[in-house]
């Protein structure tokens, strides 16, 4: 792909980093709101399973169900 582009050495790096930049704010992100959903992170049952905790409070059983059966 990187032969179909203009001008390959700039805008590949530029890519690289913008999908980094954008993967670090937007994780960054989700961490900083489920930590205001879910405040004790001690209480999780089970810490590998608690992306799925915390979608299950924000979004109800609907949210819990849809990704319980896509992640788990």
């Amino acid at each position: 792909m990187a032969e179909d582009v203009k001008n390959p050495r700039k805008n590949v790096m530029l890519a690289a980093v913008s999908v980094c930049l954008f993967t670090g704010i937007f994780g960054g992100l989700l961490v900083y709101l489920g930590q205001l959903v879910w405040p004790d992170y001690l209480t999780f049952t089970n810490i590998n399973t608690a992306f799925v905790d915390v979608t299950g409070r924000v979004g109800g059983v609907t949210l819990l169900k849809a990704t319980a059966s896509c992640c788990l």
